[in-house]
């Protein structure tokens, strides 16, 4: 395999940090709009959701693409007139075998956010088998805190947007 570098496309005031079983990446600015991403590889989603059982969990809508590649697009709430992008991510990772991984999107990263108005992440893996959750936070408040899970994949990159108004 050859070695693999994640392609970060981010906001001026964005943190990223890829968790892996081998190294840590952060990127940071400290800035209140900034969004806090953390990807990890678990090995039992099962497990891991009994150890996080108080959780409160809201399902994200999943739209379904048509596209060949294993794409999933994961959504919540609307876009409103005055609104504006507030955060972006992007992130790719790929595995030599097949891994379960679950994403974890915290807006802001710190301080206080914009009103969040619409959510969107758009997931592209080779499984078409996935779930997204609310966690903390959501449309209308001023943080976000999103899980996504991506199941039996050998690469996983997402797009992320947050709209909101201040």
């Amino acid at each position: 395999m050859s070695n693999f570098i994640p392609t970060l496309l981010l906001l001026a005031t964005a943190v990223v940090t890829l968790v892996t079983a081998q190294h840590t990446i952060t990127r940071a600015d400290s800035d209140q709009t900034s969004t806090a991403v953390r990807i990890d590889l678990i090995d039992d989603i099962e497990a891991f959701r009994a150890a996080n059982a108080n959780l409160k969990v809201t399902p994200l809508e999943q739209i379904k693409s048509n596209d060949v590649r294993q794409q999933i697009i994961y959504a919540q709430g609307q876009r409103i007139a005055g609104d504006s992008l507030v955060s972006t991510n992007s992130e790719s990772k790929q595995w030599p075998r097949l891994q379960d991984v679950t994403m974890n999107l915290s807006y802001p990263a710190s301080g206080v956010g914009a009103v969040i108005t619409y959510v969107q992440v758009i997931v592209n893996q080779s499984s078409n088998s996935g779930k997204g959750y609310v966690i903390a936070g959501g449309i209308g408040q001023r943080f976000i805190h999103l899980v996504i899970e991506a199941h039996s994949t050998s690469y996983f990159s997402y797009n992320s947007q947050i709209y909101g108004y201040f």
